[in-house]
Order: structure tokens, then C-alpha cells, then sequence
């Protein structure tokens, strides 16, 4: 006997609007004993004709409540949620560091230069590795990938965002790692503003993995890097703080804009 197909997950659409023009999130789906909108329903990034479906553990396309579009309809060109439109955008934009495998959308995240790295509080040191060649022009060596990457993680970040980071959303994305032997969930790969204190206080603990991870968030320009006029250190402040023995203290990540980042370090994109 052949496998059974499995239903292709549904793309869930953040909101939408019913008959009397009111807009609706998700949470509406399962509000007892029925939901407050009055249907029909449209996409609230387009307009094209929606339905909702409650959760339902049973059926694998409808694990959280979530609105789709009804058969035969499809999102407009310039909509916001539809996610394998704006999948593909990504990906031809990407120069190369976006691919589309297993079903997900994966950020190939370049090798990068590594002057040396310093051990977490619990984990010790790691030996420097010896620096790359320069090809004698003074600067380190990076790979030509490094800028696109950065641009790349940086409008998956706004993706997301316009999907609510929707957890099924999120988990369509993924990072490589530059050995490439190894896929980051999205959400283990980059944090937000919600979610920073929490990758520095692993890294402050040495229990952060050796991955990339990546940081989005306000941030500024605060001086140039060294003698390189072509750098800068871009300073991020993370909402919340982490604590350094028992005593709380406000996280201010500085990263070198376009020179190196440490291998399991912090990549600032946005």
C-alpha cells in the first residue's frame, strides 16, 4: 500500500474582515458559543473570499485556528499573505542565500571571519583560529555572501512580522549553518526585541549553542570601527535585562557592522 498524502499546510492569513468591515485576528476563531464576525470573510491583505478553521488536533492541516483562502481563490499579486509568492520574492532577491528545501524557506548563513572566540562563563575557551589571508589589502577576509545574507535574514524578519511571527509561519523558515551540515529553526536562529536578553544571558552562561544567531531590533550607528573608515559598531539595547551575578544589568550588544562576527556569536540585522 502507498503512503497516504499528507494535506499541504494551509497559509495562515493574520487577519481579515467580515460583512460589516470589521477586522478580526485569529483569537476570534474560538470564541464561544460563536465568533463575533458575521461572514462572509476577506483576506485583510487583499480582499480575496476566506474561511476559518478551528483547531483541530486530528487534521494535520489545522493545528492552530487559523483563516484560508476558499478553493479556486487566490490572493492578489501585491497581497501581503501569501506567503509562496513572497517565499519566491525572497529567494530570487537573495542572491543565493535563500533556497527552498524540504518545504522550507532556509538562510544560508555564509562562512564568516573568526579572529578568535572567547568562551562563555560556564564553557571555557575556545583556541583562536589563525586569521584568514588578507590578500595583503590590510582587511580581513570575508566571504562576498556576508552583506546579501544579512539583507536577506533581515526581510524574512519583516516577513514574519507581517504574519505576526504565526508559529506555523515561523516554522516554514530555517538558517543553515556555514558548514552547511546543520538547519537552525528559525526561532532557535534569530531574537527580537522580546527575546534578546534571553540569547545574551545563554551567552553570558556559555549554554548558547554553537550556532549563529541573529538580532533584530532598533538600532543606531555609534562610531566607526577601528581605522577601517568603511565600518561601524551598531549598537543594539535589548528591552528587558539579564543578570550578572543575581544583579540585573541592561544588555548593549555592539557589533562591527561589515567586518567579523564570531562563529556562535551575535549577527545584528536590523
Amino acid at each position: 500500500m502507498g503512503k497516504t498524502p499528507q494535506k499541504k499546510p494551509g497559509v495562515r492569513i493574520p487577519w481579515v474582515r467580515d460583512a460589516r468591515d470589521d477586522e478580526y485576528d485569529r483569537s476570534a476563531i474560538d470564541i464561544k458559543p460563536h465568533p463575533p464576525y458575521l461572514v462572509p470573510l476577506s483576506c485583510g491583505g487583499c480582499g480575496a473570499q476566506v474561511s476559518a478553521r478551528s483547531a483541530n488536533a486530528d487534521d494535520p492541516d489545522s493545528r492552530s485556528s487559523h483563516f484560508f483562502t476558499m478553493p479556486g481563490r487566490k490572493h492578489k499579486d501585491t497581497c501581503n499573505f501569501d506567503l509562496p509568492r513572497r517565499g519566491k520574492e525572497l529567494a530570487d532577491a537573495s542572491q543565493g542565500t535563500i533556497v527552498r528545501r524540504e518545504g522550507q524557506w532556509r538562510l544560508k548563513c555564509p562562512p564568516l571571519d573568526r579572529p578568535g572566540a572567547r568562551g562563555g562563563a560556564k564553557g571555557g575557551s575556545t583556541p583562536p583560529r589563525p586569521p584568514r589571508s588578507t590578500g595583503g589589502s590590510g582587511k580581513p577576509a570575508v566571504s562576498s555572501l556576508r552583506g546579501p545574507a544579512i539583507a536577506s535574514a533581515k526581510r524574512i524578519v519583516q516577513l514574519l512580522n507581517s504574519f505576526k511571527n504565526d508559529p506555523e509561519t515561523v516554522a516554514q523558515f530555517a538558517a543553515v549553518a556555514p558548514s552547511g551540515r546543520r538547519n537552525i529553526p528559525w526561532d532557535e536562529f534569530c531574537a527580537g526585541p522580546a527575546t534578546a536578553h534571553q540569547l545574551a544571558q545563554q551567552l553570558l552562561d556559555g549554554t548558547a549553542g554553537q550556532i549563529p544567531h541573529a538580532v533584530w531590533g532598533p538600532a543606531r550607528t555609534a562610531r566607526p570601527a577601528g581605522e577601517r573608515g568603511d565600518n561601524h559598531v551598531v549598537m543594539y539595547s535589548a528591552r528587558h535585562p539579564v543578570l550578572i551575578e543575581d544583579r540585573p544589568v541592561k544588555v548593549n550588544v555592539a557589533v562591527d557592522s561589515v567586518a567579523h562576527f564570531p562563529a556562535g556569536g551575535v549577527l545584528l540585522t536590523g
